[in-house]
Protein backbone atom coordinates (compact mmCIF):
# COMPACT_ATOMS: atom_id res chain seq x y z
CA UNK A 1 0.00 0.00 0.00
CA UNK A 2 1.33 3.49 -0.67
CA UNK A 3 2.76 4.91 2.27
CA UNK A 4 1.00 8.48 1.79
CA UNK A 5 -2.22 6.57 1.86
CA UNK A 6 -1.25 4.85 5.35
CA UNK A 7 -0.71 8.03 6.44
CA UNK A 8 -4.10 9.40 5.68
CA UNK A 9 -5.32 5.75 7.22
CA UNK A 10 -5.23 7.61 11.16
CA UNK A 11 -9.38 7.69 12.24
CA UNK A 12 -8.89 11.68 13.27
CA UNK A 13 -8.20 12.09 9.72
CA UNK A 14 -10.36 9.71 8.27
CA UNK A 15 -12.42 12.01 8.22
CA UNK A 16 -10.84 14.09 5.74
CA UNK A 17 -10.48 12.12 2.85
CA UNK A 18 -11.77 12.79 -0.58
CA UNK A 19 -14.45 10.40 -1.86
CA UNK A 20 -11.76 9.39 -4.82
CA UNK A 21 -9.01 8.19 -2.53
CA UNK A 22 -11.83 5.93 -0.16
CA UNK A 23 -12.66 4.00 -3.55
CA UNK A 24 -9.12 3.87 -4.57
CA UNK A 25 -8.88 1.78 -1.52
CA UNK A 26 -11.90 0.07 -1.70
CA UNK A 27 -10.95 -1.23 -4.96
CA UNK A 28 -7.50 -1.95 -3.57
CA UNK A 29 -8.92 -3.83 -0.83
CA UNK A 30 -11.58 -6.13 -3.34
CA UNK A 31 -8.76 -7.08 -5.57
CA UNK A 32 -5.67 -7.44 -3.43
CA UNK A 33 -6.52 -6.79 0.28
CA UNK A 34 -9.33 -9.54 0.43
CA UNK A 35 -7.46 -11.28 3.65
CA UNK A 36 -7.49 -7.54 5.71
CA UNK A 37 -11.00 -7.40 5.19
CA UNK A 38 -11.46 -11.32 6.42
CA UNK A 39 -8.75 -10.63 9.32
CA UNK A 40 -9.96 -6.99 10.17
CA UNK A 41 -13.55 -6.80 9.84
CA UNK A 42 -16.42 -9.03 11.61
CA UNK A 43 -18.68 -10.81 8.88
CA UNK A 44 -21.44 -8.35 9.35
CA UNK A 45 -18.85 -5.05 8.16
CA UNK A 46 -17.50 -7.13 5.14
CA UNK A 47 -21.22 -7.78 3.73
CA UNK A 48 -22.19 -4.16 4.65
CA UNK A 49 -18.65 -3.24 2.81
CA UNK A 50 -19.92 -5.39 -0.11
CA UNK A 51 -23.36 -3.86 -0.35
CA UNK A 52 -21.66 -0.67 -0.38
CA UNK A 53 -19.31 -0.87 -2.88
CA UNK A 54 -21.77 -2.31 -4.98
CA UNK A 55 -24.51 0.37 -4.46
CA UNK A 56 -22.36 3.26 -5.07
CA UNK A 57 -21.17 2.13 -8.19
CA UNK A 58 -17.94 4.44 -7.79
CA UNK A 59 -20.24 7.81 -7.58
CA UNK A 60 -20.13 9.22 -4.20
CA UNK A 61 -23.98 10.50 -4.79
CA UNK A 62 -25.30 7.02 -5.07
CA UNK A 63 -25.08 6.63 -1.46
CA UNK A 64 -26.44 9.22 1.23
CA UNK A 65 -24.08 11.13 3.70
CA UNK A 66 -24.16 8.00 6.18
CA UNK A 67 -23.40 5.70 3.85
CA UNK A 68 -20.31 7.65 2.77
CA UNK A 69 -19.23 8.00 6.32
CA UNK A 70 -19.65 4.32 7.09
CA UNK A 71 -17.84 3.08 3.81
CA UNK A 72 -14.78 5.31 4.72
CA UNK A 73 -14.80 4.18 8.43
CA UNK A 74 -15.09 0.68 7.26
CA UNK A 75 -12.47 0.91 4.88
CA UNK A 76 -9.93 2.98 7.17
CA UNK A 77 -10.88 0.00 9.91
CA UNK A 78 -10.01 -3.15 7.00
CA UNK A 79 -6.81 -1.07 6.52
CA UNK A 80 -5.59 -0.76 9.93
CA UNK A 81 -6.74 -3.45 11.66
Amino acid sequence: MPFWLARKAAPHLWKRVPWAKVWVVSLWLLKKGRDRIEENLTQREQTEFWNLLKKSKGRPENLGQRERTRLKHIAGKAIRG
